[in-house]
C-alpha cells in the first residue's frame, strides 16, 4: 500500500515539474529574446484532461568569431623587389581579406619600406569586429646583410 501511495505522490510531483527537464535534460534558462523567438503559442485541453501546448519558434544563426579571434595565428611571408628596394608582406589566410588602413589586394600589402614596422587591421564578412591589428616588422633589404 504504502509503494503504491509513493508512486501517485511521485507521478503528482512531475505534473507540476517543467517537462523540458526531463526531456532535454537541462533546466531551460530564461532570456529576453525567448519572448521573441516563440512566434505562437496555443494550449489546448485534450479528451484526457491533460494539457497540450504547441510552440512555433524561430531558429537563431550562430554567433561569428571575432575577426581578432579567427585571425589570430596569421603568418606572413616577406618578398623584396631589387628594382624598387620596397617589400610585400603576403598574408597567409584562406580567405581573401580586406586591410582597412592599408592597400592590400591578393592578400598582400605592398610598398613596404625596409626596417620600419607597418599596421594592417584585417577584417572579412565572416567575422565581427574588433578587427585584427597585425604589426608587419618589415626585414632589411638584401644589401644591408649578408650571410657567410
Amino acid at each position: 500500500m504504502t509503494m503504491y501511495l509513493w508512486l501517485k505522490l511521485l507521478a503528482f510531483g512531475f505534473a507540476f515539474l517543467d517537462t523540458e527537464v526531463f526531456v532535454t535534460g537541462q533546466s531551460p534558462t530564461p532570456s529576453p529574446t525567448d519572448a521573441y523567438l516563440n512566434a505562437s503559442e496555443t494550449t489546448t485541453l485534450s479528451p484526457s484532461g491533460s494539457a497540450v501546448i504547441s510552440t512555433t519558434t524561430i531558429a537563431t544563426t550562430p554567433s561569428k568569431p571575432t575577426c581578432d579571434e579567427k585571425y589570430a595565428n596569421i603568418t606572413v611571408d616577406y618578398l623584396y623587389n631589387k628594382e624598387t628596394k620596397l617589400f610585400t608582406a603576403k598574408l597567409n589566410v584562406n580567405e581573401n581579406v580586406e586591410c582597412g588602413n592599408n592597400t592590400c589586394t591578393n592578400n598582400e600589402v605592398h610598398n613596404l619600406t625596409e626596417c620600419k614596422n607597418a599596421s594592417v587591421s584585417i577584417s572579412h564578412n565572416s567575422c565581427t569586429a574588433p578587427d585584427k591589428t597585425l604589426i608587419l616588422d618589415v626585414p632589411p633589404g638584401v644589401e644591408k646583410f649578408q650571410l657567410h
